[in-house]
């Protein structure tokens, strides 16, 4: 008897919904920087209920979620999710001897949790400038140092339950490039599952700046702008744990 095969429309229906947590957005939340006793108090309050209730389908059995993302990687774009591994970035970085090697590098470094490999993205000069909206001593003097700190304090406050702790999607909208220098702008989303039952989103504009080493011939991100649209930024996600 001839086996009856899955159509192709359940089969891209099963692997979106196991590979992207959903995006919530509502404009009445408020947003609270203040952290109480190692989390935010009432941040982002009605956020918390549907982050858990729509992502329950993410907590698996460790063996059969391995299962599951084997056969569901190689159909992975790259901009698309993956699951985190632990270990030392070994296989997620690659030399940036080109911009979007870079990019996929940083992509990796938030996908699968590497604060090592995401710093190296920066060049030592790096600057983060937040939106001119966002005033305050948290958004000031953000140097490679505060970056550092900043991602490695947000990756040891992640709940590792779920497949995909951090979420990232961007589109990349423009990109310059020159002897030595390139730039691109990208609009994005981030979804941040932390350890204290909360799901933190954020999103926004992004315009990167990058350098060659001269010596190296290796590039690095030098400046990272932030800009604001209708909700929550990275800056502001990221000065919590600031």
């Amino acid at each position: 008897m001839p086996r009856r095969k899955k159509s192709p429309k359940a089969k891209r229906r099963g692997a979106r919904g196991l590979l992207k947590a959903p995006y919530i957005h509502s404009n009445s939340v408020r947003f609270s920087p203040r952290i109480e006793n190692n989390r935010p108090a009432s941040l982002f309050p009605s956020f918390s209920n549907h982050a858990r209730a729509l992502n329950k389908p993410l907590r698996y059995n460790l063996f059969v979620r391995r299962l599951t993302l084997g056969g569901l990687a190689l159909g992975c774009s790259w901009f698309g999710l993956r699951m985190p591994e632990s270990g030392d970035g070994a296989g997620h970085w690659e030399p940036p001897t080109k911009p979007q090697i870079v990019l996929q590098n940083l992509e990796n470094a938030l996908t699968y949790v590497i604060a090592d490999n995401y710093s190296a993205c920066l060049d030592p000069s790096f600057r983060f400038l937040p939106d001119p909206s966002l005033q305050g001593g948290v958004y000031e003097e953000w140097y490679f140092a505060a970056e550092d700190s900043v991602i490695r304090a947000l990756f040891s406050h992640l709940d590792y339950t779920y497949q995909f702790p951090v979420q990232l999607e961007w589109e990349i909208t423009q990109e310059d490039e020159g002897a030595g220098w390139y730039t691109c702008e990208a609009t994005y989303r981030i979804t941040v599952f932390v350890n204290w039952g909360e799901a933190l989103y954020a999103r926004g504009r992004w315009k990167l700046t990058m350098r060659e080493d001269s010596d190296t011939k290796l590039w690095a991100i030098t400046q990272w702008e932030d800009f604001k649209e209708d909700t929550t930024t990275w800056a502001e996600l990221k000065a919590l744990f600031r």
